[in-house]
């Protein structure tokens, strides 16, 4: 008998704890356990670790899993993740394919592409396993403003954890009474190829790749990073953008804009220009600020958890939209989901739709509309481009250091 499995997405925690990473197929009646097993012994043995879970001993180890230890340059990685392309088994014989992630605390991402072979019999044996480096087509940025120096010569690895413990906050932080000089950091946070470059452009407008202030980033083993001086005030005064360009051969593209102002002061000008009253826009979240956005999000029909996001900013800048449930139904119809008539009816056919959409694309189904959600939706139509973020999904903790890291932004502030 010969079976064949065809992209088992196995879901693996970001943050692994003491008792180890929990791996679950999310592929439409896909239920191969093998499959989960053998990917992730793969990658416990490319970061040289072993894992604690009850899985692994029906994985033999063998010369082959060894030699994968130290594959992963840094043994800061530990794995965060697996995605199986193919999967076929013919009697005792089968061969798999896929990727592996590995994360570290710093929230870096190695991406590498496995091939492998291996019999069953008591234990499931590896026999060859085949590794090449793989990138993300869009890799996400990270940046910070440190108000110190001392960036010069530093490693990537060094300039990051600089970053940082120095950095001011991305959420809280009060506003300059007057201009500062901070040092502007910016880091390609998932590993790319050696020819792969990044520049860095201070300017006033958004996007924009003209700008005397500029600085190029050096690429070391597939890491880069760009750092140069800048005055500004945050969160007063006169928006400074800072747009980071990706360049590979003769092709160049924008990455990231961020801004001077915070993304609460953002949320609270575009909340006052819809007609609600947030408070001052000083970037601190207060009673009538939070108040605000909730009254918003009730009335878009999604989760008023009160809370600002680069999607929650997107919808709030897209006026001639119409609400939440309504710009939610039309998407998934312009998908080919069936969530019953546009009325902006949270209906049980809607949420149906919604599940459906959200386990096809590997999100928590659970029917819950929010605004990153329905962004995702709305774009994935054509009906509202809002570009991509880093906004973690709701539920995964993020660890320490993203207190300090710039929201990320594809489209313009």
């Amino acid at each position: 008998m010969k079976i064949r499995l065809m992209t088992i997405i196995i879901t693996v925690g970001l943050l692994v704890s003491l008792a180890g990473i929990g791996v679950a197929p999310a592929g439409a009646g896909i239920d191969d356990p093998r499959a989960a097993r053998i990917a992730v012994a793969i990658a416990y043995a490319m970061s040289g670790q072993q894992d604690p879970s009850e899985d692994l001993p029906q994985v033999k180890n063998t010369d082959v899993l060894e030699a994968l230890g130290g594959t992963v340059a840094d043994t800061d990685f530990y794995p965060a993740g697996a995605f199986v392309q193919t999967f076929v088994i013919e009697k005792t014989q089968g061969h798999l394919s896929g990727l592996i992630y590995h994360r570290d605390g710093l929230s870096r991402v190695v991406m590498t592409r496995f091939t492998a072979t291996f019999q069953e019999g008591d234990k499931l044996t590896i026999t060859d396993v085949d590794l090449t480096p793989a990138y993300a087509p869009t890799p996400r940025t990270a940046m910070f403003f440190v108000p110190a120096t001392g960036f010069n010569g530093l490693s990537f690895k060094a300039a990051l954890l600089k970053a940082n413990k120095l950095a001011i906050p991305a959420m809280g932080q009060k506003a300059d009474s007057k201009p500062k000089t901070y040092t502007v950091v910016a880091f390609m946070m998932d590993r790319q190829p050696p020819g792969m470059q990044m520049e860095l452009v201070q300017n006033q407008v958004s996007g924009s790749a003209e700008g005397a202030l500029r600085k190029s980033g050096i690429n070391e083993d597939g890491w880069c990073y760009a750092a140069f001086p800048a005055t500004f005030a945050y969160n007063r005064g006169v928006e400074v953008f800072f747009n980071i360009f990706l360049r590979e051969g003769k092709a160049s593209w924008l990455a990231n804009t961020y801004s001077s102002h915070s993304l609460l002061k953002r949320t609270q000008r575009a909340l006052a220009q819809r007609g609600y009253d947030p408070g001052p826009a000083d970037g601190l979240m207060g009673a009538k600020t939070r108040q605000s956005l909730q009254r918003f999000q009730k009335q878009q029909g999604i989760a008023a958890d009160g809370k600002p996001s680069l999607a929650l900013l997107a919808l709030l800048k897209a006026t001639d939209n119409p609400p939440g449930i309504q710009l939610a139904q039309a998407s998934l119809k312009t998908l080919g989901y069936d969530p019953g008539p546009v009325d902006g009816q949270l209906g049980q056919k809607t949420v149906t739709a919604l599940k459906a959409y959200q386990t096809a694309c590997r999100l928590p189904s659970d029917g819950v509309l929010n605004a990153e959600v329905l962004c995702q939706l709305a774009d994935a139509a054509g009906l509202m481009p809002v570009g991509r973020s880093n906004t973690p999904t709701a539920g995964v903790k993020v660890n320490r250091y993203k207190s300090r890291m710039w929201p990320n932004q594809l489209a313009a502030p």
